[in-house]
């Protein structure tokens, strides 16, 4: 896995951009460089690219990150208000996304890098427009699966 982190044009949010297999442990690695570079810089939104990415994580990590190491990452200091964009057939990463949000984190899942933009500029306590992600993520627990 490699990544970068930048900053947008307008500087209203980090970008951090994710290429190959990534794993909760790699993601808690950029999460605290994000973190450090936002508070430097006074950024408290980030959209996170993973188009170029999958997730390879077992479910347990998932929820390892979502409820241990993410409290440890965003202690002392605000939560920011993250968009993870996906490419349009990925679900990869389906699971961590909501099991983040479930442990109370301000993560949003897109599949249109517009609408992502839009989001992270969009003022405090602005709702959605519609659906971000444009397809609702897959899930299935049929027996025969």
């Amino acid at each position: 896995m490699a990544y970068t982190i930048g900053v947008s044009p307008d500087r209203v949010f980090l970008v951090i951009t994710v290429l190959g297999s990534l794993t909760s442990e790699e993601a808690s690695k950029y999460t605290a460089e994000a973190k450090s570079v936002g508070t430097r810089l006074g950024i408290e939104r980030v959209l996170v690219d993973v188009t170029g990415a999958v997730n390879a994580d077992f479910t347990e990590d998932s929820y390892d990150f979502a409820y241990r190491r993410l409290p440890q990452l965003s202690a002392h200091g605000a939560v920011p208000r993250v968009a993870t964009l996906v490419s349009p057939d990925d679900h990869s990463h389906d699971f961590i996304l909501l099991v983040s949000q479930n442990a109370g984190f301000n993560v949003t899942l897109f599949r249109n890098r517009d609408a992502a933009e839009k989001h992270l500029r969009a003022p405090e306590g602005a709702p959605h427009e519609g659906d971000p992600a444009g397809t609702p993520p897959f899930y299935s627990f049929d027996a025969d699966d």
